[in-house]
């Protein structure tokens, strides 16, 4: 017979389903909520709330991206290829671990150095930056393909659906070619 058979379905107690911003007004001590938002479990310990356990590296979602082509940029301004990308969309909390990559390719970079950096767009802004990209260099002699990644955690996201996007640069010489750019993106 079903719990709610004996005690009636009123008597059932059901944590509360709600936002960061939507929680209870008056919360009694012991109180527990599920937040939609942060999927987070918390519990009112009398004066605060308080997280229910691991709040960190649990990964609520992945997704990768792969594009193949050989392509270059004339910019030294973060910018996309001719095909863009790759890019990533996914929802994630405040927090993501970007881990990228491609072949820095040496033959076609006219004397350039490269980087591949990615910027966020959708609940979040974030611009590609210097301070986390993947860096190839000019320098070994024509025809040679370099492999480069970086890997990157994003804070301070806002939580929802965010794309990630590879974005290219060169400095020095007149072009940066790269090929098989990829990027895995894990909500954590």
């Amino acid at each position: 017979m079903p719990l709610s058979s004996v005690l009636g379905a009123q008597s059932l107690v059901r944590p509360g389903v709600c936002t960061s911003s939507t929680r209870p007004a008056s919360p009694f001590e012991g109180q527990t909520i599920y937040e939609t938002d942060t999927d987070l479990i918390r519990s009112y310990n009398g004066t605060s709330w308080f997280t229910v356990g691991p709040t960190t590296q649990a990964i609520s979602a992945i997704d990768q991206a792969l594009v193949t082509t050989n392509q270059t940029t004339t910019s030294t301004s973060y910018t996309d290829l001719a095909t863009a990308g790759p890019t990533v969309t996914l929802t994630t909390g405040t927090s993501a671990l970007c881990i990228w990559g491609a072949r820095y390719d040496d033959d076609t970079n006219a004397g350039a150095d490269g980087y591949m950096s990615v910027a966020v767009s959708g609940a979040s802004t974030v611009s590609a930056s210097d301070s986390y990209a993947a860096y190839g260099f000019q320098g070994f002699g024509g025809n040679n393909q370099l492999p480069l990644s970086f890997s990157y955690k994003f804070t301070g996201l806002t939580a929802g659906s965010n794309t990630f996007t590879a974005k290219y640069r060169r400095s020095g010489g007149t072009a940066a070619g790269f090929a098989y750019r990829w990027l895995i993106v894990i909500a954590i």
